[in-house]
């Protein structure tokens, strides 16, 4: 089915493609994603519909139902177009939700945990579809020297840019709501766990003396902070050069 094999891979690129700079502003990135849901205290379920959505991606694509959910959100006549394309020509579709990727499992855990930030996602995706839509009929009425008809439709491709401009702006700004309250809590956190600093160091001496549990550093055990630490590392290419020193050897008895 060539016409409907097109139709996928248009579908695909529309998210996948070199084009896709376009579109870059209106679609949460995976760190984006990621960030919301662990400043919402979900991480540990984002993480985890992350790595479903990765070993999906591996395995020949996203999930299908999944694609087709937020593509309905987006337009329902591309959803349409897939639901067709599942039943019909499989492999073309397989090839094209696995195009897709990423970008669909950041906009799922969005849809999953902020439907907030999720709907003005969408919402920047249908606004610049309609701009994609408008530029070609711009060119068409000026190459046809129809003066009044290009200065419409420019008039129609100003209102949608700000209102693209504006859904931007109030989802940048909805994450960084969202970042802000969990960094007062944070910083909340480690003001209190200071003040307490030696109530700390002396549990931490009775817990290493007497075996009586696992040692806890705000909030966290020492196996989860040198995970964390790995993490937050730096890239080697950004790390100062420090030496790694090895402990002594204990001397012989």
């Amino acid at each position: 089915m060539p016409n409907l094999s097109i139709i996928l891979v248009v579908s695909a690129c529309f998210f996948a493609s070199p084009a896709e700079a376009r579109f870059k502003n209106a679609l949460p990135d995976e760190a984006s994603a990621a960030g919301i849901a662990a400043v919402s205290g979900e991480n540990g379920a984002s993480a985890r519909n992350n790595s479903r959505a990765e070993a999906q991606s591996r395995a020949g694509g996203p999930d299908a139902d999944a694609l087709i959910s937020v593509a309905r959100d987006v337009s329902p006549e591309w959803a349409k177009t897939l639901e067709t394309a599942r039943a019909k020509d499989p492999e073309t579709f397989r090839a094209a939700a696995a195009k897709l990727g990423k970008r669909l499992s950041s906009l799922a855990v969005l849809r999953e945990h902020k439907p907030a930030l999720y709907a003005l996602r969408v919402e920047e995706l249908k606004v610049q579809g309609q701009l994609d839509g408008l530029g070609p009929q711009w060119i068409s009425a000026r190459m046809g020297n129809r003066a009044e008809e290009a200065a419409q439709i420019e008039t129609q491709i100003r209102g949608l840019a700000g209102t693209l401009v504006d859904l931007n702006l109030r989802s940048r700004a909805m994450e960084l709501a969202e970042i802000d309250a969990v960094m007062r809590t944070m910083r909340a956190d480690l003001q209190r766990d200071a003040s307490g600093r030696n109530e700390t160091v002396e549990r931490m001496v009775v817990a290493v003396r007497d075996g009586t549990g696992e040692l806890i550093l705000g909030g966290r055990s020492p196996v989860d902070a040198s995970a964390a630490s790995k993490t937050a590392a730096p890239s080697k290419s950004d790390a100062p050069a420090v030496p790694v020193v090895s402990p002594p050897a204990p001397a012989s008895p």
